[in-house]
């Protein structure tokens, strides 16, 4: 089953855990992503270019939706996934077929 996600931003002092670092960028960004066992996750070329753009501040966080309570789903966490994503996933094509109006209908 495929479930979608939606990206969200989250504050987040990043020198919380190191006080004298200086703090670059205060938000990461997570990608929630809700699935099956053996479903898939599907990422749209704009989500590939953030997790790219932010790298260690792009987290993607898996719910394992196992059919149980919703207080008992397994979470997984994966930090910098694009070198993941791309080594276990791979691309589909969608072509699109265009063609000018003035081929298709008479226009006078």
């Amino acid at each position: 089953m495929l479930y979608r996600k939606r990206l969200i931003e989250i504050a987040l002092p990043l020198d919380a855990t190191t006080p004298n670092r200086p703090v670059r960028n205060p938000f990461v960004m997570a990608t929630p992503a809700h699935f099956t066992y053996g479903g898939r996750v599907v990422f749209s070329s704009k989500e590939l270019q953030i997790a790219a753009e932010m790298q260690e501040n792009y987290h993607l966080v898996g719910v394992l939706d196992d059919h149980q309570s919703e207080r008992q789903w397994s979470t997984f966490i994966i930090s910098n996934p694009l070198e993941t994503l791309l080594s276990n996933g791979g691309f589909v094509v969608k072509p699109n077929l265009e063609v000018a109006a003035k081929n298709l209908f008479i226009i006078e």
